[in-house]
């Protein structure tokens, strides 16, 4: 049964409270704005085809650090493969096809 004080919410509002984030319902309209500035240079090499390795060497950081930006950026965008990272970087143009 649901509680009172969510009754007259959004179904998603709901769902989002229930994992603690009501971003995750809403969200801001452009997605991309949900990335830090670093998060965004990661997606660009990521999509160009870089490897998390090539990513650290190019910003300057450790690969395990690339690694978890690549999988904050996943969870953010609600992402499940690189395959899907290109196609929102194309769609974003954040890179040509």
């Amino acid at each position: 049964m649901l509680n009172n004080t969510y009754a007259f919410e959004k179904p998603q509002t709901i769902g989002a409270r229930f994992h603690g984030s009501e971003e995750m319902a809403e969200g801001p309209a452009n997605p991309r704005s949900r990335l830090t500035p670093r998060e965004s240079q990661v997606v660009q090499l990521l999509a160009e085809g870089k490897t998390s390795k090539e990513v650290g060497v190019e910003l300057g950081i450790s690969v395990k650090t690339a690694e978890t930006h690549r999988a904050n950026i996943m969870r953010k965008l609600g992402l499940h493969s690189v395959g899907e990272l290109v196609r929102y970087a194309i769609r974003n143009k954040i890179i040509e096809a």
